[in-house]
């Protein structure tokens, strides 16, 4: 029988693909949602759809009602690390044998970033439950530039940032995905962590030549002051500590940290990752005039 695996964060863009590929390998999935209204923004191919509030420790527990396996995704947002050691708790009480968490790339290091030492926080705290865990420490995700700069790049043909020639190794976030789709029916990533990265580190001039070439029109990639990605980050009403964090990530960028290239989504799937030129054409609409990109920022 397939194991019971619930997954949260399902109405963002891993764990939404996550369900969608569980279900396509014959597993329904247990999707958690905060309220009640987010359920119709889930994939409903075959997911049993569970409406939990995740800062209510009762209702926490009770969405892990018969289920062997775990997806974890926590919010960014300051209490990030509550909410992530309660779902542990919950799961450890519950009987749940198997955590796959959606860390990010480098949270092992230290001092690292904020956002880094709030996943790292919650790998403790699941390496010191009684329950076998595989990390995915992804890179970047490719989806970041569509969710984050698609609408200045469809308005204006450009997008600023303060990360000066940095290289990423992007990684399509449907790839980290299927590399947690594996972590889950493979018993054999337990005590596993996985770093994900694309198939080659890109800068963000050449990102911008690539949604050039699949647009047809010129897009500008506009290196900026620290201080002015502070302001523009303030004035779209990020707040803190959420604005530093993402600096420290650009900084961190900025400096080299995110260049290195792995062979671990190879090694757990068995097929290459994506590049980004074959995101770009894949989500091309986002970056066309006519496209209704909200600009949100996001991190893994």
């Amino acid at each position: 029988m397939p194991p019971r695996i619930l997954v949260t964060g399902v109405t963002g863009t891993v764990g939404g693909e996550l369900v969608k590929l569980l279900c396509a390998r014959g597993v329904v999935p247990v999707a958690l949602v905060r309220s009640p209204e987010k359920v119709g923004s889930v994939y409903a191919g075959c997911a049993e759809v569970r409406v939990a509030d995740l800062s209510d420790e009762l209702e926490a527990r009770d969405a892990f009602a018969r289920v062997d396996k775990l997806f974890l995704v926590t919010p960014v947002r300051p209490d990030q690390v509550e909410i992530g050691e309660r779902l542990i708790a919950a799961a450890e009480a519950a009987g749940v044998k198997h955590v796959v968490k959606l860390s990010v790339m480098g949270a092992e290091l230290e001092p690292g970033t904020l956002f880094g030492r709030w996943h790292r926080a919650v790998e403790v705290a699941i390496e010191r439950s009684g329950m076998a865990h595989t990390f995915l420490r992804a890179n970047e995700s490719m989806q970041t530039m569509a969710g984050s700069w698609g609408a200045t790049i469809a308005g204006d043909d450009r997008f600023c940032l303060p990360t000066g020639d940095a290289a990423v190794s992007w990684i399509d976030a449907r790839d980290v995905a299927a590399a947690g789709v594996e972590a889950l029916l493979d018993e054999g990533f337990a005590g596993r962590a996985l770093t994900l990265t694309g198939p080659a580190a890109v800068t963000y001039s050449q990102a911008a030549a690539i949604i050039s070439d699949v647009t047809g029109r010129r897009v500008e990639y506009v290196d900026v002051p620290e201080e002015t990605a502070r302001a523009d980050l303030a004035g779209a009403g990020v707040p803190e500590p959420i604005l530093t964090g993402i600096l420290e990530v650009w900084g961190s960028q900025k400096a080299g940290s995110s260049a290195a290239v792995t062979s671990d989504f190879a090694d757990a799937t068995g097929a290459p990752p994506r590049g980004f030129g074959a995101f770009a054409r894949d989500y091309r609409r986002a970056w066309m005039p006519s496209a209704k990109v909200t600009g949100t920022l996001s991190a893994p």
